[in-house]
């Protein structure tokens, strides 16, 4: 057990600096009666990255701001344009507004559609070129 929480801290606590994404995928989940506020990042090749599980009572802006500020304390840089892909709640949608410098949302966008859209991006798709479903904050 001492060696699954060290092994958990130590995944918590990585360098993500050297990470290259495109889009952040940001979403609660229930596991036994708990709800985990889950991130995963996509990088230019497709490649989903766990950047982390947050424990949280509801998908509220505590747990929402404290997710955001610690990936960014951890090396993702808030200078660059994101495609953040929500399920629609308001306190997440909240939270990236409010801390994340730069960034689209969409949150009517499948995750299959974010991660092509994230494909076609990387293979030269012309500079801001969006989706219908998709906006600035």
């Amino acid at each position: 057990m001492k060696a699954t929480a060290q092994q958990m801290r130590e995944f918590m606590e990585r360098d993500l600096a050297w990470l290259d994404l495109v889009a952040i995928f940001i979403d609660g989940i229930e596991f036994k009666g708990h709800l985990i506020v889950v991130a995963l990042g996509l990088d230019k090749g497709g490649k989903k990255h766990v950047l982390g599980l947050w424990q949280g009572a509801t998908e509220n802006a505590t747990v929402c701001t404290s997710l955001l500020e610690d990936i960014a304390r951890r090396g993702l840089n808030t200078q660059k344009n994101y495609l953040f892909v929500l399920d629609g709640s308001k306190t997440l949608r909240s939270a990236v507004a409010k801390d994340v410098r730069q960034h689209y949302s969409c949150t009517k966008m499948s995750a299959a559609q974010a991660e092509k859209r994230a494909r076609a991006s990387s293979q030269g798709a012309p500079a801001g070129h969006r989706c219908a479903h998709q906006r600035s904050l």
